[in-house]
């Protein structure tokens, strides 16, 4: 379990759709990541990656960015490192 950056900053209310299509955006834009299938569910400002990573280097990674988006309390990072898997 992961602790987030806690509330977003401002008086808009973020939720948990927009947060989850932010968080999409910011992995598919790390080339770290770039190919894997990562599954991001978000309830409640919680998210739950799931999935699989070639890589350590590649989970810490995934989990760093979901971490610090912003509005994000905590993440449960449920990735499972392959070697050679995680691609399409």
């Amino acid at each position: 379990l992961l602790t987030g950056t806690g509330a977003p900053t401002g008086t808009t209310a973020v939720t948990d759709a927009s947060l989850r299509a932010d968080l999409i955006k910011r992995l598919g834009a790390s080339p770290t990541l770039v190919g894997l299938e990562i599954e991001v569910r978000v309830a409640h400002r919680v998210v739950y990656l799931s999935g699989t990573v070639k890589s350590r280097a590649e989970k810490a990674a995934a989990e760093h960015i979901a971490v610090t988006e912003p509005g994000i309390a905590k993440v449960v990072s449920l990735l499972a490192v392959v070697p050679g898997g995680g691609g399409y």
